[in-house]
């Protein structure tokens, strides 16, 4: 009786969600997954079914198909500091550079002031073919060894690819650039990766790229809400990359930092997922459709 009852509760739970107006092209899929962690099916009691939830935003286009403007830039090309970025929330910055859609991007250092400060960011950065931040160095990086290790480039000729640092030996011919720390999935296999910071339930922000590095997939997962989503591990986090159609993807900055910003019908900036605090990031990377 209690495992009908759970099936009954997840179908209702799957079927309806939030009914928000967004200004995007045909082509954009923007999508909210309320759902379970598959442990969710072994629960009793509602305490555990609530633990188990999850929340899944994912954006999916085909970048050569809708060509539009990417944005990295930050606020920092008018300093002359040496810091890299002036930190901002995903909405000032979707506003201010008039986007239709941004995530949060690379790992920043120091965190995390409720305030616009410099931020050093971890990995390359490049915006419109300029470098902002270079690539990665693990000397220069103090919140461990593979902050920024990872970067998702965009060439000038449209294609996309997911690569390691110690790959990157002509930026020339990158347009735009962000980076993370982790690939998680390649060849749409899961990499396996243990450690805390890859085993517990968090918000995460993951980029994936398909087979024929054409189309982008963007997802946000909610977490560190109980009631609402427990987040995910970086394990859960690739299948449900690989199950967006991901052959390849990278773990960005995630905890307070995870947000997915997109412009409503009115052009304004809205939160799409539900951000476990609205912080201030060194970086984002955003795309304006025409």
């Amino acid at each position: 009786m209690v495992l009908k009852r759970y099936i009954i509760l997840s179908i209702i739970f799957l079927s309806f969600g939030p009914k928000l107006s967004f200004a995007l092209p045909r082509g954009v899929e923007l999508k909210k997954v309320f759902t379970y962690h598959e442990a969710a099916k072994n629960c009793l009691t509602k305490k555990c079914r609530n633990k188990n939830k999850l929340v899944v935003n994912y954006i999916k286009f085909n970048l050569k198909e809708l060509n539009p403007t990417v944005v990295s830039k930050t606020k920092s090309e008018l300093s002359k500091i040496s810091f890299e970025g002036i930190s901002e929330t995903g909405l000032q910055f979707l506003q201010r550079n008039d986007l239709d859609i941004a995530i949060n991007a690379n790992f920043f250092y120091p965190c995390c002031e409720e305030r616009p400060e410099p931020k050093d960011l971890l990995g390359l950065v490049i915006s419109e073919g300029k470098v902002i931040s270079p690539p990665y160095e693990i000397k220069d990086e103090p919140c461990g060894k593979d902050c920024g290790k990872f970067s998702f480039i965009i060439n000038f000729d449209k294609t996309m690819d997911i690569l390691s640092a110690l790959d990157l030996k002509d930026l020339s011919n990158i347009k735009t650039a962000v980076s993370g720390s982790h690939m998680l999935v390649n060849k749409s296999k899961v990499i396996k990766i243990e450690g805390a910071f890859s085993n517990g339930r968090h918000p995460r922000t993951v980029i994936g790229i398909d087979k024929k590095s054409e189309s982008l997939i963007l997802v946000v997962f909610d977490g560190r809400q109980p009631g609402h989503s427990s987040g995910v591990t970086f394990e859960e986090a690739s299948k449900w990359l690989i199950k967006l159609g991901a052959h390849k993807a990278l773990n960005l900055d995630g905890g307070g930092s995870s947000i997915m910003s997109v412009k409503d019908q009115f052009g304004k900036a809205k939160a799409f997922n539900s951000p476990s605090s609205l912080r201030l990031n060194g970086n984002h990377l955003g795309f304006r459709f025409l």
